[in-house]
């Protein structure tokens, strides 16, 4: 049997991970470190478990920087979130500019999601705010491991203002805040010489937007149900506590019981 068609789309203005490792990666040459013979990759992941490449030194792993999607803290806001409508031509140019604009490995979702919902007869959609935790840890190791990591801390560290500064410019709607606690004097033995690292922690708050293709039936192998308590007299009936003039939704099944 083939797979199902992906019919589910989640959207951040800015992916959390991705938007910080390549503002890095197009900012940190720009600080000069390669004068000083610090070659420093920026990758994905946490430096101590992500495998780097480095094009100079002595040391195939370190120096490098790495980006670390770590945590989120969600915020729904209940009544005010949903909203059910018809795809509209200015809805699937906003698909295709998402899909075509947006690299791969940025968005959980492939391009078949994006077609399969401006091809939709009636499209869901879910809004609720989420703050992303996002490490930017550097690490360097072996002789002149340590001044090292002096000069690659203060160097990134001086980055983030305008990193803050540049991704709240480019997407709106995105809060960047810069923790106020660092940790510059991390160290390691998990290598065959010791390493030195630092963490600076990065939070993103942003709208994050779920699209939905609205299913024939919700619970597609449920046509209904019973509710019952075996060998009692009890009834349940669930139409009245739903089914009124305050706007619930109708529950689709009911107890049949007399």
């Amino acid at each position: 049997m083939a797979d199902p068609r992906p019919t589910i789309l989640t959207v951040h203005i800015a992916p959390p991970e991705n938007t910080v490792k390549l503002w890095l990666q197009g900012n940190l040459p720009l600080t000069g470190l390669r004068t000083r013979n610090v070659d420093a990759p920026v990758i994905n992941g946490h430096p101590l478990f992500v495998e780097g490449i480095s094009e100079s030194g002595f040391d195939r792993n370190f120096p490098r920087v790495g980006v670390e999607w770590t945590r989120d803290i969600r915020e729904d806001y209940i009544g005010h979130n949903f909203r059910r409508f018809k795809p509209t031509d200015r809805f699937r140019a906003a698909l295709h500019n998402y899909t075509s604009s947006l690299p791969r490995e940025s968005r959980a979702a492939p391009e078949a999601a994006a077609e399969e919902l401006g091809e939709a007869d009636i499209v869901e959609t879910w809004l609720h705010m989420v703050q992303s935790e996002v490490i930017i840890a550097g690490f360097t190791s072996g002789g002149a491991g340590r001044p090292t990591l002096r000069i690659l801390y203060e160097t990134v560290e001086s980055l983030m203002a305008p990193m803050a500064q540049d991704i709240m410019e480019a997407f709106p709607g995105v809060k960047v805040d810069i923790d106020e606690t660092h940790e510059v004097n991390i160290t390691s033995n998990q290598f065959a010489s010791p390493v030195w690292g630092f963490e600076i922690p990065v939070k993103l708050r942003q709208p994050r937007r779920v699209f939905r293709k609205k299913p024939a039936h919700l619970f597609p192998d449920i046509t209904g149900f019973d509710i019952h308590m075996e060998d009692s007299r009890t009834v349940f009936k669930t139409r009245g506590l739903f089914d009124f003039d305050a706007g619930h939704s109708v529950v689709q099944g009911e107890s049949n019981g007399q």
